[in-house]
């Protein structure tokens, strides 16, 4: 894998995870199969590749979709996501640069997977890992940079799922802006190398 695609898989991943997090808190719909590839990603502990971390492909769908548009044409319902976007590579960088709150991150999100072994139902599981994820993101990420403030539907904010979904989507869109800064990405190559970042999209 060389450099330009590990990037552009860490890209197509937060721009995925900030887009579902903007539709959770507008509409509460979303692509499931989209959702869990950000969730799933927070529990993938020895990852060695990006391609580890997402098994790219169709799982990535929609990031890639979204990151595409918005190199080539942003719309203007494009503005959020691309504030949304920022405001996570800021915190990426703050965080990568804090081992203590990465222990902490890392044993929470330990010990969230051995609370929902004994779940049989899915439904239930999912609901789990989202609260714990949401929790550990209110304890140790928030307190590091000016909180994230999501606007959205008030009725869609308020359910409590929805809020513990956004903010584990938060999480995995972090996720992803410390794995684009562990691949030596910066913000120059997000306007210098757009097209490259676009035309890896094609093999991601």
């Amino acid at each position: 894998m060389n450099p330009i695609q590990g990037r552009t898989v860490a890209l197509a991943a937060l721009v995925q995870a900030g887009s579902l997090c903007l539709n959770v808190a507008k509409s509460g719909l979303l692509a499931s199969d989209a959702v869990e590839t950000c969730r799933e990603s927070l529990f993938r502990f020895d990852a060695i590749t990006p391609f580890d971390i997402y098994d790219t492909g169709d799982l990535l769908a929609h990031g890639k979709h979204k990151l595409g548009q918005m190199l080539s044409q942003p719309t203007e319902s494009d503005r959020d996501l691309l504030a949304l976007g920022g405001q996570i590579l800021g915190l990426a960088r703050r965080f990568k640069t804090n081992d203590q709150a990465q222990r902490a991150v890392r044993a929470d999100l330990f010990s969230a997977l051995e609370r929902v072994q004994g779940l049989q139902d899915r439904a239930e599981r999912v609901s789990a890992l989202d609260h714990s994820c949401a929790t550990l993101y209110q304890k140790h990420i928030s307190p590091l940079a000016r909180r994230i403030i999501i606007h959205g539907n008030p009725a869609q904010l308020k359910r409590q799922e929805n809020a513990d979904r956004i903010r584990m989507l938060l999480l995995a869109g972090l996720r992803a802006g410390v794995l684009f800064y562990q691949l030596k990405g910066s913000r120059w190559q997000l306007l210098m190398q757009r097209q490259q970042i676009r035309h890896q999209l094609n093999f991601i």
